[in-house]
C-alpha cells in the first residue's frame, strides 16, 4: 500500500516483504531486530528527499505493473491456460 502511494519502504526481512520490495531500490530492508540498521535506513530516508523520493517512485512503478487489475486478469488467464480451461472472458476488455 505504501508503495501504491510513492512512498519509499522501510521493512524487515519477513514473510513476503523481499518478494515484493527490492533492497536499494524500493527503499531499505533490514534484518529483524537489527535497531542500528533500522535507525539508519530511516535516515537514509529522511535525509534524502530526492532519494526518497525515487525510491517511492520506484514503487509505485512496480506496484502499478505488477499489481493492476489487468495485469492480475491476465495472469490469472495464463494460469487457466495452461491447466487446459479456456477463460470466457477476455482480459483485454476488463
Amino acid at each position: 500500500e505504501a508503495m501504491a502511494a510513492g512512498l519509499p519502504i522501510v521493512a524487515t526481512n519477513v514473510g513476503g516483504i523481499p518478494d515484493v520490495v527490492t533492497d536499494e531500490v524500493h527503499g531499505f530492508i533490514c534484518k529483524p531486530g537489527d535497531k542500528e540498521g533500522l535507525e539508519l535506513a530511516l535516515n537514509r530516508v529522511f535525509s534524502s528527499p530526492l532519494g526518497a523520493a525515487r525510491m517511492g517512485a520506484a514503487g509505485k512503478d512496480s506496484v502499478v505493473s505488477s499489481y493492476s487489475p489487468s495485469f492480475v486478469i491476465e495472469q490469472l488467464c495464463q494460469m487457466y491456460r495452461m491447466l487446459g480451461v479456456e477463460p470466457k472472458m477476455d482480459p483485454k476488455v476488463h
